[in-house]
């Protein structure tokens, strides 16, 4: 038995139409086919208080008219009819409106397409037009089938169906917000295979300009004003239809591309990317601009393999609205910047100026790490051993033995060295807290993994205390007691409840943290107290009614305040000046020529704050920090709901989140956003939460709003 003596034809019909259903039953009699009349819904019967599974609001803002009655009851009555196809059993259905009729070659056309491409999800057999068609297949009775890169085409009378893709039409678009045969065809929208064919299959009755829906566009049309937004989402969809009919047919399945980790990419890939992600962290063994490279080598290399091959399949993973905000936030950065130094070179500008447009690599290095890196467990073994072999390179440990290290071997500074390793004491203990649950491993490598956390873990605590940041101390002190609740209450939440071993490693943390605080103590004392009891007064003061501003600006030529600290609150004192001239948009990066101009005691000295909030304070206002906000909580959101899905290690939100903690902690008192290690902390933040996205889109979990 054929396709087509098995397929049923769904014709739908108003009850008061019979001159339309005769004529449409005439031209079938003869043929094996049997028509399957389907009520149509009267919208002019309705009133608009029932309808139902529409979004009026939405109808407006896309159609820049109103929503009538007889576009309601037409995209109720395809609803109709695709779920009576469900409802057969049957593999493929044929939906048709009353005012067309069949011919003697339709039956034997419609096989031809489903030999031609049984995988297909809707093949549209009429429109209204086929302008800059692209050919993709024909079939063996001579029928062109592809995409058109203008639209839309216009008509829903004809479309061949299968089950998959009447249950995408259901699902996806069950609310109504566009007439029906304009959303039947953003398939980029819908995760829709379609097809078009290039000529008509079917020919319209004589019946067809008698309508049954009677439309008056113009007189359901907005003023210009109104329909401005229009304009801009209709741009934004032919952008859409063209882009991916350009692109050809999208594969099925994400994952029939980007297979899952047991099959993953070819070993040079991986390696390769490997090493380049390696460079891309070593900021936290050796400072330098290597990042960067490794960086733009990482992005640009899945980009050129995106748009050599992948965007061509049309297989592809999308960026969203987060991504497109990413490169808004670098072309705005960028355009600031020219302006700036074209408009007004007198005020000259700031050093690292460009660092505020790595954002233009965000979601391209998320990219680089979902495609190339699809067994991330063996580089992060390979990170955690480097790091014990950098530790022990760069530690002064005749210095650390007398109890405080007063130089870097491999950093600038010893503060930056502190930053360092406490990226790593976090990343050492959780990826003990890892290993420790990952099954699969014999007992003497999780041994051996879990030795060789400890030792990371040790060296760069001691490291912590002996470098001398206070900074850093404040820091990790915070953190460490975070990062015990945190991995409690991940098990509390968990399946499986509170376990001995979160109890124990936990507990164990805390008195790791607490033994290193109490075998410095004396150290600590002598080099913090002064601080400690100035920060304490800033406090006091700030609450007890003072401005912030002005109890900065009064310890700022203080005596009593330890020259460090009020070295570094002149520099905020200073930089608070000019963010208030420019609370919103900040100075750009003519911000120089203003604090040359300075009168606080020291400011000219330096060009960094000591301050990575004041950092973008100073540059592009509230809404530079807004903006970072808004890409580093995309990046949590994302980062947790991979871990909730289970496609990263259930310690990877809680070591992403105590890393977070105290990057942002650190630029409280150190200008981190600016050094190569917050430099590289917060590209990779970002990016390894677009990773996570195009995981759970790889899942199906999620699907983002944008169609790039």
């Amino acid at each position: 038995m054929s396709h087509i003596e098995q397929i049923p034809i769904f014709v739908i019909n108003l009850a008061r139409s019979t001159a339309r259903m005769k004529i449409l039953d005439e031209s079938a009699s003869g043929s094996s086919v049997t028509l399957t009349r389907i009520e149509a819904v009267d919208g002019r019967t309705v009133p608009q208080s029932e309808w139902v599974d529409v979004d009026v609001a939405k109808f407006q803002r896309h159609n820049g008219r109103e929503l009538l009655p007889g576009e309601y009851g037409c995209y109720r009555s395809h609803i109709r009819a695709l779920e009576a196809f469900l409802e057969s059993n049957q593999p493929y259905g044929i939906v048709l409106e009353d005012d067309v009729r069949l011919d003697d070659r339709f039956l034997g056309r419609v096989e031809a397409m489903i030999e031609a491409v049984a995988d297909f999800d809707v093949i549209k057999l009429m429109n209204h037009r086929a302008v800059g068609f692209v050919h993709l297949l024909s079939t063996e009775k001579g029928d062109a089938l592809g995409r058109t890169c203008f639209g839309p085409q216009g008509s829903a009378a004809a479309y061949l169906v299968s089950r998959d893709g009447a249950q995408k039409m259901l699902q996806q678009l069950r609310v109504m917000d566009l007439p029906w045969d304009v959303a039947m065809e953003r398939y980029w929208r819908i995760d829709l295979d379609l097809l078009s064919a290039r000529s008509n299959i079917l020919e319209f009755s004589e019946l067809r300009a008698e309508s049954e829906i009677t439309i008056d566009y113009q007189g359901s049309k907005f003023g210009p004003i109104r329909r401005l937004q229009t304009f801009l989402s209709r741009t934004r969809e032919h952008f859409g239809r063209f882009f991916h009919s350009a692109a050809g047919r999208r594969d099925k399945q994400l994952s029939a591309v980007h297979p899952d980790a047991k099959s993953g990419p070819r070993n040079l890939q991986s390696i390769v990317a490997g090493i380049a992600i390696m460079l891309f962290i070593s900021a936290i063994w050796m400072e330098s601009d290597v990042y960067r490279y490794a960086g733009v080598f990482l992005a640009v290399g899945a980009l050129f393999n995106y748009f050599r091959k992948e965007v061509w399949t049309y297989s592809r993973a999308y960026i969203g609205y987060a991504g497109l905000f990413c490169l808004f936030w670098a072309l705005y950065a960028g355009c600031r910047l020219a302006y700036d130094i074209i408009v007004h070179p007198e005020r000259g500008s700031g050093s690292a100026e460009g660092i505020y447009m790595f954002s233009l690599f965000y979601p391209a290095l998320g990219y680089a790490l979902w495609r190339y890196c699809r067994r991330p467990f063996p580089v992060v073994v390979s990170a955690i051993a480097i790091s014990l072999v950098a530790l022990i390179a760069s530690t002064n440990f005749p210095e650390m033995l007398d109890g405080f290290q007063k130089e870097s071997i491999a950093h600038n500074n010893t503060i930056h060295a502190a930053n360092a390793c406490g990226f790593i004491l976090i990343f050492a203990i959780c990826f003990a807290d890892h290993v420790s649950v990952k099954t699969g491993q014999s007992i003497m490598l999780k041994i051996a993994l879990l030795l060789l956390a400890l030792a990371v873990g040790t060296l760069a605590m001691w490291n912590i205390l002996t470098l001398g940041s206070k900074g850093v101390w404040m820091s990790i002190f915070v953190v460490l007691p975070f990062l015990a609740l945190s991995m409690l209450l991940r098990e509390v939440s968990g399946k499986r409840g509170l376990s001995a071993r979160s109890i124990g490693l936990a507990i164990a943390v805390l008195i790791a943290g607490a033994m290193g605080v109490w075998a410095f103590m004396p150290q600590l004392q002598l080099r913090a107290s002064g601080a400690v009891a100035i920060i304490s007064s800033l406090l006091e003061s700030t609450l007890s009614g003072v401005g912030p501003v002005a109890v900065i600006e009064t310890f700022a030529v203080s005596p009593d305040v330890p020259t460090s600290l009020r070295e570094r609150l002149q520099l905020w004192s200073s930089a608070l000046a000019i963010w208030q001239e420019h609370p919103w948009f900040g100075a750009g990066v003519g911000w120089r020529s203003i604090w040359d101009a300075s009168t606080v005691l020291h400011a000219k000295q330096y060009n960094i704050f000591h301050n990575g909030y004041l950092e973008i304070l100073v540059r592009y206002g509230v809404t530079g920090l807004a903006a970072y906000a808004v890409m580093l909580g995309f990046a949590m959101r994302k980062v947790y709901c991979a871990a909730q899905s289970g496609l990263v290690g259930r310690s990877t939100f809680v070591c992403y989140s105590a890393a977070v903690l105290f990057f942002l902690l650190g630029n409280l008192t150190n200008s981190n956003i600016r050094l190569a290690i917050g430099e590289s902390f917060l590209w990779f933040a970002v990016g390894f939460g677009f990773y996570c996205s195009y995981l759970l889109q790889e899942r199906g979990i999620e699907r983002p709003k944008s169609w790039i």
